[in-house]
């Protein structure tokens, strides 16, 4: 859709005024630097489905824009695609703490100068209560990302990030979302696949692992987990666990 003005929707092109009730809005391949909020606001009360994909947002302006308009959508919002854009981290959706300092200030944009308070914010992600997509591809999180506590998320796509080391990564999505049913995170480093170069061997034990440590899991990156895998992942990694308590209490009494 056009960024210029209102969304215009099938029979309404005689009209003024932005067209208000829509369920879904895409501002996708706009090279937006900030998120159009007077567009986005006259469909605070219906918007179910924001796509902000393959833009040019970063973490501080996405915060600048963010912190006082985020929440107008806590009760609407299910689907949030962030995609291809220059995210790192959630601090700008975590419940992150972190008060900016004057030094902290150089690394921004043009030097630009936050407000007073804590500009990294407050939780925010948190508070959109109906959230149950997140779409975070080719962005640049890594292993240690952190996010907010969201019962209501169940499907979580990370692909073509840089997430380096498995066990970090999928002990906080298995915390942060207990509900995740979906979790796609192909072509990571930790994601061995024929995606990357990694061979079956690495591909199997990957899966095992991942589905051992989030049983709530029904699909993990294009392929639906069945029982008999289920079954196999936690035999495995019970007997893994069963190895190094072992050897942990052989080193114990050396």
């Amino acid at each position: 859709m056009e960024t210029g003005g209102p969304p215009v929707a099938p029979g309404q092109l005689g009209q003024t005024g932005p067209v208000l009730g829509l369920r879904s809005l895409s501002f996708a391949y706009q090279g937006l630097l900030e998120i159009p909020y007077e567009t986005i606001l006259a469909q605070q009360d219906t918007l179910e489905v924001l796509d902000l994909s393959y833009n040019l947002l970063e973490e501080y302006p996405f915060i600048r824009s963010l912190v006082h308009k985020w929440l107008n959508y806590k009760d609407t919002i299910h689907i949030l695609h962030i995609s291809t854009n220059s995210f790192s981290h959630m601090c700008a959706m975590a419940q992150c703490t972190h008060i900016m300092t004057p030094t902290d200030t150089n690394s921004l944009p043009g030097h630009v100068s936050p407000p007073l308070a804590c500009q990294r914010s407050p939780a925010l992600l948190v508070e959109l209560e109906k959230l149950s997509t997140l779409i975070l591809d080719c962005n640049s999180y890594s292993s240690h990302v952190k996010f907010p506590y969201m019962p209501s998320v169940t499907t979580v796509c990370i692909n073509k990030n840089k997430i380096s080391n498995l066990p970090i990564f999928v002990e906080e999505i298995r915390t942060k979302f207990p509900n995740i049913k979906i979790l796609s995170m192909m072509n990571n480093e930790a994601a061995p696949s024929y995606f990357n170069g990694g061979s079956l061997t690495q591909y199997i034990d990957y899966r095992q692992y991942v589905i051992s440590q989030i049983p709530t899991l029904k699909i993990l990156d294009d392929t639906e987990v069945l029982g008999k895998e289920r079954a196999q992942a936690k035999k495995t990694y019970r007997m893994q666990r069963t190895r190094e308590g072992s050897k942990r209490k052989k080193e114990l009494h050396r």
